[in-house]
């Protein structure tokens, strides 16, 4: 995969945190403006009534705004899974465009391919698919394998699949479907990251980079998942997820540019 495939995924991942980035900045205004006082010499009831308005609104909701800043974790932890699932799709997608039939793919590869495309026509349902679809992707799968014009075709959507919280965990499971093994251990190795939690030590550097991310699936289960003491985040803690995402995502595609560099060269 060249940088030009990467970058389009890339670049749309970031344009959408980047809307939450101003999303919350909002939500931190709103919170300042309901607690600051108009100037006695400026009335904003007799200059401009919808301020007057909105700033006695303010006064009743602003101890309320982590709600709905913490519904903004539900939506990044949704858009980096799927950021995550296309990034793990032009990969294998890159890899068969180089092989010259399925029996030549990394071993990770077929297994993915066989094992989650058969788990889909068992349960189509569960993923999305209707029973005539998960035919289908069945004889998707036997055409690939019975290929030998040196042009297969695989449908890799079945290499990304998981129905569980893109934890540190799943990332590292899905990335080794595509060959990227220890995925973790080369975040901890970057230098932004480094950078980012003021760590030398390789090491430590992946067990934050880790815990980041588990920190940010707690917290959108309790979202998802409220109950009388679950607690939502300030707009400021959200905000920090925002930039993690960003880093986390920049470096996941460094990563997996420089794998498929070796792997197809």
């Amino acid at each position: 995969m060249t940088e030009s495939a990467t970058r389009p995924i890339l670049d749309e991942f970031l344009a959408d945190l980047n809307r939450a980035r101003h999303l919350l900045a909002l939500v931190g205004d709103f919170k300042s403006f309901g607690s600051s006082s108009p100037s006695e010499d400026h009335r904003p009831e007799e200059v401009w009534p919808a301020a007057a308005d909105l700033l006695l609104r303010s006064e009743n909701v602003r101890t309320d705004l982590p709600l709905l800043s913490g519904s903004m974790i539900l939506y990044l932890a949704g858009r980096y899974e799927f950021f995550m699932r296309q990034i793990v799709e032009s990969t294998a997608q890159e890899i068969a465009a180089q092989a010259t039939s399925f029996e030549s793919l990394p071993s990770n590869l077929k297994s993915a391919l066989r094992a989650n495309t058969l788990m889909v026509c068992l349960n189509p349902k569960r993923f999305g698919y209707d029973d005539t679809e998960s035919m289908v992707l069945l004889q998707q799968l036997v055409d690939a394998t019975s290929n030998n014009t040196g042009n297969i075709y695989i449908n890799a959507e079945m290499t990304s699949i998981t129905d569980s919280n893109m934890r540190p965990g799943v990332v590292a499971d899905v990335l080794k479907r595509v060959g990227l093994i220890d995925f973790w251990k080369e975040v901890g190795k970057q230098s932004s990251i480094k950078l980012h939690f003021a760590e030398k030590d390789e090491g430590q550097c992946t067990k934050q980079a880790q815990n980041k991310l588990n920190s940010l699936m707690d917290t959108r289960n309790q979202v998802a998942h409220p109950t009388a003491s679950t607690s939502f985040p300030d707009h400021t803690a959200v905000l920090s997820s925002v930039e993690y995402l960003k880093l986390l995502a920049e470096v996941t595609v460094d990563i997996v540019n420089v794998h498929l560099a070796v792997e197809t060269s």
